[in-house]
């Protein structure tokens, strides 16, 4: 047995018809407005050590600024960018009518982006879902431009912009989307600087036992004819 986040999890447990094999498939972290404002992850959770102030505070002195999107233009600067991103990790980039569609059918009460740009040029984002009954934020498309020297820092800034409009906007959640388990993954320490409380998820794989398995096919298939 193991313990993960106060709850005993077996590796492996017996069932009566066979085996139940589980296994921690990544995870997800989640900020709790409420618990850790934006306030008190500025003072108490970014550290002089990692500097997520000091890149914070440089960006804006040096004329970098945040905002929300609200056109179609900047959305599909946005897209351009994150279908950069994507393929510098190794993927296939995304379908760009999926993203105009679901700007088209939920911006901006259930979608919107967090931009960062220099000048009038997007250099990084957050594309992320809004669900105003439960008040909780979900990110899910990011992007940042390799162009900018401090690239990791207007990413941090695109996340920032993201929480910080979360709070104004009174969501209480904000979930940072699947992150691998590793904590040494530069996902996971990424997110990881935010304070949030990393939730592991699991999958469950079932193995029937072969002696079992005959008898039950016969019968259905008895009680079919």
């Amino acid at each position: 047995m193991t313990l993960t986040n106060g709850i005993e999890i077996p590796e492996a447990m017996a069932l009566p018809l066979g085996n139940a094999e589980i296994s921690c498939t990544g995870g997800f972290f989640k900020s709790d407005l409420v618990q850790m404002p934006v306030e008190a992850i500025w003072s108490t959770i970014f550290t002089k050590q990692d500097e997520q102030r000091k890149k914070i505070r440089r960006l804006e002195k040096e004329g970098f600024s945040s905002s929300i999107a609200s056109s179609e233009a900047e959305l599909l600067s946005f897209c351009k960018l994150h279908d950069e991103t994507v393929k510098r990790a190794g993927g296939t980039g995304h379908n760009l009518d999926l993203l105009t569609d679901i700007w088209t059918s939920m911006h901006p009460k259930n979608f919107n982006l967090a931009l960062v740009k220099n000048g009038d040029e997007i250099v990084a984002g957050v594309g992320f879902f809004t669900y105003p009954e439960q008040r909780q934020v979900h990110t899910m498309y990011g992007a940042y431009s390799r162009a900018v020297p401090n690239k990791y820092g207007v990413y941090l800034l695109a996340n920032w912009k993201t929480l910080t409009w979360a709070q104004e906007n009174q969501y209480k959640e904000v979930n940072f989307g699947s992150t691998p388990d590793d904590i040494s993954h530069p996902s996971h320490k990424f997110k990881a600087q935010f304070g949030g409380r990393f939730v592991k998820k699991y999958q469950v794989k079932i193995t029937t036992l072969g002696l079992l398995s005959y008898p039950i096919v016969r019968r259905l298939t008895r009680a079919s004819t």
